[in-house]
């Protein structure tokens, strides 16, 4: 329970179970109900989801709205340059 209200406070990341059950919530399944590959499936839209989540922050700091901790920002930047750099790589193919 100390977990899950650090997480509410944002000084740590949320439980692990609680990550488990938001990730099966969307498809009103028990996370007993998975299996192996299910798991991968499910990583990937939790990945999916939080990438999102950090762009559209990322837009409103663009446009002067809000603010993001730098940690982020620096991961976001090298990602965009990653995403660039394989684009133009495959682009020149």
């Amino acid at each position: 329970m100390i977990a899950g209200m650090g997480a509410l406070m944002d000084l740590c990341p949320q439980p692990e179970q609680w990550t488990i059950l938001d990730w099966c919530e969307p498809f009103g399944i028990l996370p007993s109900q998975l299996s192996a590959e299910d798991w991968q499936w499910l990583k990937m839209r939790a990945d999916k989801e939080w990438l999102r989540g950090w762009f559209a922050q990322w837009q409103q700091v663009a446009k002067g709205k809000t603010s993001m901790p730098m940690d982020v920002v620096q991961y976001l930047l090298k990602l965009s340059d990653e995403a660039e750099e394989r684009w133009q790589t495959n682009d020149s193919d």
